[in-house]
């Protein structure tokens, strides 16, 4: 397990975010506007295009299928800041325009029409007279294609609500057609008498612009959100066994076994900690032989409940000590000893508080091989 390392600026979560502002109202020498949100440790610095910037080209591939990228890194400080511990910002679009979104139809509708003409004699009439039905119209669903589509910035349209909205719809009808088809005959008359069937249809196409409007000058908030160290919490209900290096020194370590032990699983693991609160009170805190090594940071704080013993030796530098406290006793005086702590520093052995905290337990063996003793 390893959690990292505090890094030059100290601990904090770091990160870029980098905007490329296409807006040609924000353009510098003709190429978009790059906005880079650096946060180092505790401080937010913002950099752009604007007066220098350095060209990083990367090859990727061999051979005919290499590609070569070059990529603007902005140089330019336009601010630094600390305030909110450097977590968040704003940029600011050119203000009162709009996105516009583009997206054209063709509709099609085809109607189609009957119409019946009945011809007949009339008593003492010298030619045959006739008399026509209404049409019968029939409209087909109409089918949709969509065009072409696009998008663009642009000013705000102030015929639209004088300029405040935050969505605006426009439609026009671009071009428009009616072509009527030919139309068809089915005579059914008899010696001039009977019905005749008349069928055409009409298909008319309406082209359609359609313009949806977004505003784009809301302020676009860069916030850093997260930790800013690291964390290594483990809870078992049995046994813990380190059996690789553990690292976490950019945050607190809590590991806890409810009803087992905690031990390394052999001399080499070394537990390169911060501030380290180790609990198994059901059991035991050390090696399978020997102890539980760990190498803290100077300054960082040694908290250890076990059972029937605690057994920590810290590697390099002192060792201090928040509380330690081994909870088994022996049933009695004849009865093996039990509830033992050995602590093992390279420096001293000292109390955070002296005034808080203490070593309990049956036994007690200190020892501070180039140090100290005390509090």
């Amino acid at each position: 397990v390893d959690t990292g390392e505090a890094g030059a600026n100290g601990q904090g979560l770091e990160g870029l975010v980098r905007i490329t502002d296409t807006d040609p109202l924000k353009a510098v020498g003709g190429k978009p506007l790059i906005t880079e949100f650096r946060r180092l440790g505790q401080t937010l610095q913002v950099y752009d295009n604007s007066s220098t910037y350095d060209s990083v080209t990367k090859t990727y591939g061999t051979g005919a299928n290499a590609v070569s990228v070059t990529r603007i890194v902005p140089t330019t400080l336009k601010t630094s800041s600390t305030v909110d511990s450097g977590r968040s910002a704003s940029y600011q679009p050119v203000l009162n325009r709009d996105m516009v979104l583009l997206q054209s139809e063709v509709i099609t509708l085809v109607t189609n029409y009957t119409q019946k003409t009945f011809y007949f004699w009339v008593p003492l009439a010298k030619d045959i007279q006739s008399k026509s039905d209404p049409a019968k119209v029939t409209r087909l669903d109409p089918t949709v294609t969509f065009g072409a589509s696009g998008a663009y910035v642009t000013s705000e349209d102030s015929s639209i609500n004088g300029g405040d909205y935050s969505y605006g719809f426009t439609g026009d009808r671009t071009s428009y057609s009616n072509v009527k088809g030919t139309v068809t005959t089915d005579d059914k008359r008899f010696l001039g008498i009977g019905d005749v069937y008349k069928s055409w249809s009409t298909t008319s196409t309406a082209n359609v612009l359609y313009k949806h409007r977004l505003r784009a000058d809301y302020p676009i908030d860069i916030i850093f959100s997260g930790s800013d160290t690291g964390a290594l919490n483990i809870t078992s209900g049995g046994d813990v066994i380190f059996k690789k290096t553990v690292s976490n020194l950019v945050g607190d370590t809590n590991i806890t076994s409810n009803n087992g032990s905690i031990v390394t699983a052999s001399p080499q693991i070394t537990a390169t900690l911060g501030n380290l609160d180790i609990n198994a009170e059901n059991g035991r805190i050390g090696g399978v032989s020997g102890a539980f090594r760990v190498d803290q940071s100077e300054g960082s704080r040694l908290t250890a409940v076990g059972g029937s013993a605690v057994n920590i030796r810290e590697m390099s530098g002192s060792m201090t000590i928040a509380n330690i406290e081994a909870k088994d006793r022996p049933a009695t005086t004849d009865s093996p000893i039990t509830g033992t702590v050995t602590l093992f520093a390279d420096g001293d052995i000292k109390m955070a508080d002296p005034n808080a905290g203490a070593v309990t337990a049956t036994s007690i063996d200190l020892t501070s091989l180039n140090g100290s003793i005390g509090s």
